[in-house]
């Protein structure tokens, strides 16, 4: 084991990585150790680890040179120090005295306050319903509804809306997040365990699950409970809260039936044309859509003009309604595919948009008054 005085070296590419994770959990607080990331080593092996007491996420990285380390700096200066490093440097983490931690690389010398671990938070977790899923179809399942989650402004007034909803999907694991005016819901191929609850997973251990999980094309083991959520995917464990709400239930508001109006068209096509005609739409957006035999009219009109644009179509429908320019866009991303479906029963109804060749990802928008 090296000596103490030379203390631990890392590659500087390696620390980095790590700590853009880590430091995208920290956030800004009265509290000076939810700024910081907790330091272990031992041996050869470096433990991070970042808290902001609803999230808690953990990298493990190896070192060049191991040691024994218990302490906690501050993760977004630490991460600027690595990141700022030439390629293929080393960064050697020593301590001074009890307070002060020595980062050091080169011809570069920093030095970072240092605070106790004992005072690093940390949360208790022991899953009761567990599954695996692969790293790539979860993080395609992410990316797909990630956007619909309800904003923080509006979590107050409705707080089941504030995360993504992990349920059973017509037994398989599904994703589901809604705003109130929108909702996506992705299907993946992977069996529901039978007999669990589904849960309200926090945005936050969403996004950095999905961060984690795009370099993983092995499955992701994945535990939970009434009020936690944990996955492991052994280089790094994220444990999280859930929202403790009920999820509305959007099969009752969206469900598949025969009797109503379709138009077919490009998903492409259509936002790109969405995009050109919200050059001149009007401040909430919306975005006029009239449904012909063969084509939709959009047209948008603002103070000083309008737009008029046509997408070929195989339309049932014959009436006019609106959308929201924005969430029209977003579900032909979210929906992707060559040939989409939109279904609506009449102008004021909501739309459900999906491929024609299912694939398990359906779309729902709420219309706008023309």
């Amino acid at each position: 084991m090296a000596k103490k005085s030379e203390g631990l070296e890392i590659e500087a590419q390696v620390l980095a990585g790590a700590m853009r994770h880590i430091a995208g959990i920290v956030r800004q607080s009265t509290l000076p150790i939810l700024s910081n990331v907790r330091i272990e080593a031992k041996g050869d092996v470096l433990q991070l680890t970042s808290s902001d007491l609803d999230v808690e996420l953990t990298r493990i990285v190896p070192l060049t040179r191991g040691g024994s380390m218990a302490t906690t700096v501050n993760a977004k200066r630490l991460h600027d120090m690595a990141q700022a490093l030439d390629p293929g440097a080393r960064i050697t983490l020593s301590e001074v005295d009890a307070d002060r931690l020595e980062v050091k690389s080169g011809r570069s010398r920093w030095q970072l306050p240092m605070i106790g671990v004992g005072n690093f938070p940390s949360i208790d977790f022991s899953a009761q319903n567990t599954c695996h899923i692969a790293g790539p179809e979860f993080r395609t399942a992410i990316d797909r509804v990630i956007g619909s989650v309800l904003t923080d402004k509006a979590v107050a007034a409705r707080p089941a809306l504030a995360g993504v909803f992990l349920h059973d999907c017509d037994g398989v694991i599904g994703l589901a997040a809604s705003d109130g005016n929108r909702l996506a819901v992705a299907h993946t191929n992977t069996p529901w365990p039978q007999g669990s609850q589904g849960v309200i997973i926090l945005p936050k251990f969403i996004d950095s699950l999905g961060a984690l999980s795009s370099d993983d094309s092995g499955e992701i083991p994945i535990g939970w409970t009434d009020n936690r959520i944990a996955a492991d995917g052994g280089s790094w464990r994220i444990i999280g809260k859930v929202v403790d709400h009920e999820y509305v239930d959007y099969r009752r508001i969206v469900p598949e039936r025969q009797d109503t109006a379709t138009a077919v068209f490009d998903g492409d096509a259509m936002r790109r044309s969405v995009k050109r005609v919200q050059l001149m739409h009007d401040r909430d957006s919306r975005i006029v859509f009239t449904f012909e035999p063969d084509k939709i009219v959009m047209t948008a009109n603002s103070g000083d003009g309008m737009a008029h644009e046509e997408v070929p179509a195989e339309c049932s429908a014959d009436f006019n309604t609106a959308f929201n320019g924005n969430y029209i866009s977003q579900a032909m991303q979210q929906v992707g595919g060559d040939t989409v479906r939109l279904q609506m029963a009449g102008p004021g109804d909501i739309a459900r948009v999906e491929r024609v060749v299912k694939d398990g990802m359906i779309a729902v928008i709420m219309p706008m008054l023309v």
